[in-house]
């Protein structure tokens, strides 16, 4: 879950985000991603030929074919065979089913180090369990980290959310690609606003720290929040697992945490029922 520079708070990941032209297309060329990850401003894929798939299978009624234990130790020795840090702790691992693939059909992925407070002090590792490591293919980077910030990290942003003159709901229909939607804009009331404004604008609704979550798809259409005082904005995106969003120049992350989250659900079925409803 990386790219040239990384600073966020959050990491969010997922199994496959590919629509379903570009999954064609990987088809077409006997590629496939297995798996993605992404933070503020960056994105990453993992690809293997498909066949490839066949050395990575589990039945699931015995221990896999390679261990967390042999994993972890693949993985070290990997790391150091390309010169990098190859003795920091494990801060994660799990091993995940590769979607569209047969049940069967597993990765490990695991996380070494501080990758969220500098690059040069983790990394992050998806192996097949046959102990081959897969070489991630960046999607997305050109954000450095003055450019970048986690919600809960950013008073300036919290202040705007919390004295907002106006507000704005939209609908968000590719909510892990998501994009402003001017035309469908919908001025909210005082009373939604103060609710969504006590809440998003509170630094303890957002988690703190690093969080490596998998994302299910497809994702229902979601909403964005367009918070305005003056010529100031922030625009917040939603996907049913995190935030993203924009405040001036700067690129978004979040999480909320989880009692936050279950009362942003409430707020979206009270007072954003149209834009759910948009197709």
């Amino acid at each position: 879950m990386s790219r040239l520079v990384i600073l966020p708070v959050l990491i969010a990941v997922s199994v496959s985000t590919v629509s379903s032209s570009e999954r064609a297309e990987q088809m077409s060329s006997q590629e496939r991603e297995i798996f993605s990850a992404g933070g503020v401003g960056f994105e990453m894929s993992w690809r293997v030929p498909e066949q490839k798939l066949d050395a990575s299978q589990w039945n699931m009624k015995s221990e896999p074919p390679l261990s967390a234990a042999q994993a972890v130790a693949k993985a070290r020795s990997y790391l150091a065979s390309q010169g990098k840090p190859s003795q920091l702790p494990v801060a994660w691992l799990q091993l995940f089913h590769v979607n569209d693939a047969p049940p069967t059909c597993f990765i490990y992925v695991l996380q070494f180090g501080e990758l969220w407070s500098d690059p040069s002090k983790g990394s992050l590792m998806v192996m097949l369990l046959d102990g081959s490591v897969v070489v991630p293919v960046t999607t997305k980077t050109g954000i450095n980290s003055a450019e970048a910030q986690g919600i809960n990290n950013s008073p300036d942003v919290l202040r705007l959310i919390r004295t907002a003159e106006t507000l704005y709901v939209f609908p968000v229909t590719s909510p892990l690609k998501p994009q402003r939607d001017d035309k469908h804009m919908r001025l909210l009331g005082s009373e939604a606003r103060k609710d969504i404004a006590q809440l998003l604008g509170n630094e303890g609704s957002w988690w703190h720290g690093l969080s490596a979550i998998a994302i299910p798809e497809p994702q229902p259409t979601n909403i964005g929040l367009l918070f305005r005082s003056g010529k100031d904005e922030v625009v917040l995106f939603f996907n049913s697992e995190t935030v993203e969003g924009k405040f001036r120049e700067i690129e978004l992350g979040g999480l909320l945490e989880k009692n936050p989250k279950q009362e942003f659900e409430d707020w979206k079925r009270r007072y954003a029922q149209p834009e759910l409803a948009f197709k």
